[in-house]
């Protein structure tokens, strides 16, 4: 049987789905979040800190988007997320 193999910076106390999923965040920070907390860890900290950073001003874009029209954006959930909270 061929075993899934998890990369080191991953492993945690905590999955970072369980912490992003406590916290009801939305794909946008999940996104951020997950690449901060691994960029020193990959080996990528540079590459890692500027998609962070892209990822970071796409959802300041989309957020203004609806803040232009006083409308409350929609939360984006995160594939990992079965059951959307209400």
């Amino acid at each position: 049987m061929n075993q899934i193999t998890t990369p080191k910076y991953y492993n945690k106390d905590i999955s970072i789905y369980s912490f992003c999923e406590s916290y009801k965040l939305n794909s946008y920070e999940f996104d951020a979040v997950k690449r901060i907390c691994r960029a020193r860890k990959k080996g990528e900290f540079q590459s890692d800190i500027l998609k962070t950073i892209n990822v970071l001003k796409i959802y300041l874009e989309e957020y203004k988007k609806y803040e232009e029209v006083q409308v409350k954006p929609p939360r984006v959930y995160a594939l990992y997320t079965t059951n959307p909270p209400e």
